[in-house]
């Protein structure tokens, strides 16, 4: 029975593989092993790989120097991290909010069977994450250090060790989550945050990797010195990486007592988080007038609230509207250096040239927001709603359109201001630099929508499939980026010849031209393929 438990538990974690959504059919057993395959190649590609490369650059000196155990305690701590975080989600889901709770409970099934089984699914998730981490760094310490038999007994106690503790703190904090969540109203605030800072980490660790890995080689003596003293316990986890026996026997029973402690609590708690109805925030009716509105505000708010309601699309189509602000913020404090440091070029480099860099700049996040792309697609099979309105359907693809004008153009108009502050170009350069982004986000936005007026797809099962697999998305931003890409090329090739403000007001002409060909076409041609999809 637990065995059948565990399959299930498994078989939905990774259901994708194994059922094609678009379709609600199951795919061939050849295709999921392909898609299995692949999936372990790209984890093992894209995580280990960047791993390996890390361990390759620090396992000699670390070791050299005689603080291996630091090696072994920043490999833990980064599959902890990993692990945790690429678990706890579906711990509260699959732990404290399943769905099939009250089902698997009405069924002559032991209940320890039924959290067994649980905390099992959650364990192979963690463990999947930490050992992308933990693999590379002890194949790397195979082939570059002596081995000895204690060193690989350390080496393996310690992968199951830290897969072991991401499980309890997975449960710990899927039960944090869970209570946050059952007092937020709008609960993709929760899924876009923790996305949002995972991203954020991603970028940060990117980016900072090769002057991070020279800090610690350079402070390696005062970091392993700091924790050898200050906190004592992870120089201990450390050393069993390296083999050390009375370590290994001190975290053995250190994970042992906290793997029973949190079976023991969940045991004891396991009933009342399953048949527990506080996963929805209560909302208090409040009695307050209803006015009408205009079938254009009607219609605005209608997609701000699929918009704001959707997780998927907000994090696929709308990263221009937090890139943006930051770009604004690093124009502040960083002024010309920013501009400057991507054409390699001195900060006395002139300001006109780095009039067309700013204008490009601000551009490519504004690619970034592509909402109308799916937007038609997204209507799904109730697309029959707003077809039977007595509603012109221009007016609906209007509303699309504004949807992404309202997100995309003040955050564009603040860049802008943050640029012009910074390079005070004269009267012609500033109005071409608030001018041209903002048409220009104009014309993605018709694009876009143009583009899902052409190939749509009204039959999906996971709204996923329009915003994350759809043509007309990824036509929209490589296409949009390829114009952009072309502007710079030609300025590039022929600036010497023209003045940058002429040059842009060229590329204005020919953007408003676009956007006024796209708007007319959407207005009529494309209002008639609404009307009848």
């Amino acid at each position: 029975m637990l065995k059948v438990l565990l399959k299930k538990q498994l078989t939905e974690i990774f259901q994708s593989f194994f059922v094609n959504r678009k379709k609600g059919t199951a795919r061939s057993r050849v295709f999921t092993a392909g898609l299995i395959v692949l999936y372990v190649l790209l984890m093992g590609g894209v995580i280990g790989g960047m791993f390996t490369l890390f361990a390759v650059a620090i396992c000699d000196s670390l070791f050299e120097v005689g603080f291996g155990w630091l090696y072994f305690l920043i490999f833990s701590g980064a599959a902890l991290m990993l692990g945790v975080f690429g678990s706890v989600f579906n711990t509260f889901s699959g732990l404290y909010q399943s769905k099939d709770n009250d089902f698997l409970l009405s069924l002559p099934i032991p209940v320890r069977y039924i959290l067994v089984a649980r905390l099992l699914s959650v364990y192979v998730l963690g463990a999947m994450f930490s050992f992308c981490v933990m693999l590379p760094g002890i194949v790397v310490y195979f082939v570059l250090r002596p081995v000895t038999v204690w060193s690989v007994f350390g080496c393996v106690f310690l992968l199951f060790f830290v897969s072991a503790l991401i499980l309890v703190l997975s449960c710990l904090l899927g039960w944090v989550v869970a209570r946050i969540n059952a007092r937020l109203k709008n609960k993709n605030i929760l899924t876009v945050a923790a996305s949002l800072l995972f991203l954020a980490a991603y970028y940060f660790v990117y980016f900072k990797a090769q002057e991070l890995i020279e800090t610690l080689i350079e402070n390696v003596q005062v970091l392993g010195e700091k924790v050898k003293g200050a906190a004592y316990p992870l120089y201990l986890l450390g050393r069993a990486g390296e083999g050390d026996l009375l370590s290994i026997g001190i975290y053995l029973l250190v994970g042992a007592a906290l793997v029973a402690l949190t079976y023991l609590v969940l045991s004891k708690s396991f009933l009342r988080l399953a048949t527990s109805s506080s996963g929805t925030a209560k909302k208090k009716y409040v009695e307050k007038k209803v006015q009408a509105q205009s079938i254009e505000k009607a219609l605005l708010k209608k997609e701000f609230g699929r918009f704001l309601g959707s997780p998927t699309y907000m994090l696929n189509c709308g990263l221009g509207c937090l890139f943006l602000p930051i770009l604004s913020v690093l124009v502040l404090i960083k002024g010309r250096d920013l501009l400057a440091s991507f054409l390699n070029v001195g900060v006395d480099f002139p300001s006109e040239i780095l009039l067309v860099l700013a204008c490009l700049m601000i551009c490519f996040l504004v690619c970034m927001n592509d909402m109308t792309a799916p937007s038609v697609s997204l209507e799904g099979k109730n697309i029959w709603l707003v077809q039977s309105m007595p509603i012109e359907p221009k007016k609906v693809l209007q509303a699309k359109l504004l949807l992404q004008l309202v997100l995309t153009c003040p955050l564009t108009l603040l860049c802008s201001a943050a640029f012009i502050a910074v390079l005070r170009p004269g009267i012609g350069g500033g109005v071409l630099l608030v001018i041209f982004p903002q048409v220009f986000a104009v014309l993605t936005a018709s694009f876009g929508l143009f583009l899902n007026l052409k190939r749509n797809n009204l039959s999906w099962n996971s709204e996923m499939i329009p915003v994350k697999q759809g043509f007309s998305v990824v036509v929209a931003l490589f296409g949009a980026m390829s114009y952009l890409c072309i502007l710079g090329g030609v300025y590039f090739a022929v600036g010497k010849y023209l003045a940058p403000e002429l040059y842009l007001t060229l590329g204005l002409v020919l953007t408003a031209v676009l956007v006024v060909l796209l708007y007319r076409w959407i207005l009529t041609k494309g209002a008639k393929i609404f009307a009848f999809l």
